[in-house]
């Protein structure tokens, strides 16, 4: 199978291997709302335990909803996350 796919991608002049820069894009565009995720993920931690507590490593958000990518969204979604996580583990 993997001879026929190489040799299809010979004859029809495709390199084996394509880069792929849409996800290096989407990353690209995702650094300001996942740096407010991580802010807004500790203080959400530190809201409900305290504002002297050490809250652990932000989880890696899910990929924000249309139009809603800048650090604010972020924060305000990492605040809520945040919040929800410590008083599950309350």
């Amino acid at each position: 199978m993997k001879r026929l796919l190489f040799l299809l991608m010979i004859v029809l002049g495709v390199p084996p291997s394509l880069p792929i820069q849409t996800t290096q894009i989407c990353r690209a565009d995702m650094q300001s709302y996942v740096a407010g995720w991580n802010d807004g993920w500790a203080e959400g931690w530190k809201y409900v335990k305290g504002k002297y507590s050490y809250p652990p490593y932000p989880p890696y958000p899910a990929y924000p909803q249309a139009g809603r990518d800048t650090y604010q969204d972020g924060y305000n979604d990492g605040f809520m996350a945040g919040q929800r996580e410590a008083k599950k583990r309350s």
